[in-house]
């Protein structure tokens, strides 16, 4: 049994009150859950006796309100409720979050809370992906400048090809006259 007078303003912290004044309200309220009318028509033997009725009604909620406050003033004390309200006080003190902050909570789509929890995962591989693509573009860059340099070469390589394909036209006319021009001389010095 909890010692009369030990849960007090003077040793409990507010929200213990609260707590303990909102319990003591919702058990007030199962208390009451039968009316008097109800309490006095369900006992015929009573039915005559309204004012013992009444009594045995008030006797009965008082009695039942009080066990039940007597039950959670001893729940409060054997579960050491004053010193854990007085840690949750201290803490709630020493915190620098304001009170009126609104605190991260799950959604409630499934999958939309499981991509939250990936986010991280996500952020890491994109960039990984990121380093990825810029070497891969570093690399198309360095192929492109070969590939530049190639073609350049290549045109460098056509063009002296062209160049020497009409050398060679010209020295195959060239030698084209001098076949017919010795001909020419061999046909008349034959005849």
């Amino acid at each position: 049994m909890v010692e009369e007078g030990s849960i007090t303003a003077a040793n409990c912290p507010k929200d213990l009150l609260l707590f303990r004044a909102a319990i003591s309200r919702i058990f007030r309220d199962i208390a009451e859950s039968v009316s008097a009318d109800e309490f006095w028509n369900s006992w015929t033997v009573l039915k005559q006796k309204r004012k013992l009725s009444q009594q045995l009604y008030t006797l009965m909620v008082d009695t039942l309100y009080e066990n039940m406050v007597t039950r959670i003033d001893e729940f409060i004390a054997e579960d050491d409720l004053i010193e854990k309200f007085n840690v949750l006080k201290r803490i709630i003190d020493e915190t620098d979050t304001p009170r009126d902050h609104v605190a991260w909570r799950p959604p409630g789509n499934v999958m939309e809370h499981l991509r939250s929890l990936d986010g991280e995962k996500i952020k890491q591989h994109s960039e990984k992906l990121e380093e990825y693509v810029t070497t891969m573009e570093a690399e198309n860059k360095k192929l492109a400048q070969q590939v530049s340099k190639g073609r350049k070469a290549a045109s460098t390589v056509n063009a002296k090809a062209d160049c020497l394909l009409e050398q060679h036209k010209y020295v195959r006319s060239e030698f084209e006259r001098a076949a017919r021009h010795l001909e020419g001389d061999i046909k008349k010095m034959s005849a």
